[in-house]
């Protein structure tokens, strides 16, 4: 018998590759969108829910309740990058990453805690920015309080469910690669050892197995998957 997932951010770039992903393993996928439903084919429930807002939450999770759905994975994919220098930045601009990489994501782990399966899994999309740093300061430092953030909750939580970090390196076809300037993508795919770079459709295959259950002994584990480029 399938699982049952959240995918939360699946309107982004790769969003559509992991929902997929998970449907051809059989699972129940519940997909969120920001502002707009997920276009996804109807046997996937679509749902709103912006992590900025309280109230959007806090209904999503009601919604989730009031149904007696137990959740075998939760698979966050949302985020935001500006992809500007520090000087950029004002008070609300700086807000609002911080809001999107992190506080968040953590207030609806809080309250979605309780909706997750025994012995499920959390699995938490960072950057190898987080440990590398980045043209854009406050995007690198915002993925980077991912990582205590999870280190954390696998200890408070692991009873209850596995939490798992995933850092991808630079993602061929995604909305933060195609902006790049052309030199330098080209840098990143010679920083590669293995002369690749990771795709949409493998990173989805990645996320769509460690939400198995075999996964659930990888407690606090940070997958870094960059090719060993950084290593």
């Amino acid at each position: 018998m399938g699982q049952t997932i959240l995918v939360v951010g699946a309107t982004s770039s790769i969003g559509r590759a992991v929902v997929d992903a998970f449907r051809a393993r059989g699972h129940r996928v519940i997909a969120t969108g920001r502002s707009a439903l997920p276009d996804f084919a109807p046997q996937i429930q679509a749902e709103l829910l912006d992590l900025s807002d309280a109230a959007s939450r806090k209904a999503l999770i009601a919604k989730l309740a009031d149904t007696g759905v137990l959740l075998d994975a939760v698979v966050m994919l949302a985020g935001a990058i500006n992809g500007e220098p520090l000087d950029w930045y004002d008070e609300t601009r700086a807000q609002a990453i911080v809001t999107a990489n992190f506080t968040g994501q953590a207030l609806f782990v809080k309250d979605i805690a309780s909706l997750i399966a025994t012995r499920g899994r959390l699995i938490l999309l960072g950057s190898i920015a987080s440990e590398r740093g980045s043209f854009d300061p406050l995007y690198a430092a915002s993925k980077g309080a991912m990582l205590p953030f999870a280190k954390s909750i696998a200890t408070a939580y692991g009873k209850s469910f596995s939490t798992i970090t995933v850092l991808p390196g630079p993602i061929e076809n995604s909305t933060m690669f195609d902006e790049m300037e052309p030199a330098v993508q080209a840098r990143h795919r010679d920083q590669s050892p293995t002369g690749e770079l990771l795709n949409p459709a493998d990173l989805a295959a990645i996320l769509a197995d460690l939400a198995e259950p075999h996964w659930r002994h990888a407690n606090g584990t940070i997958l870094r998957v960059n090719e060993g480029a950084y290593v």
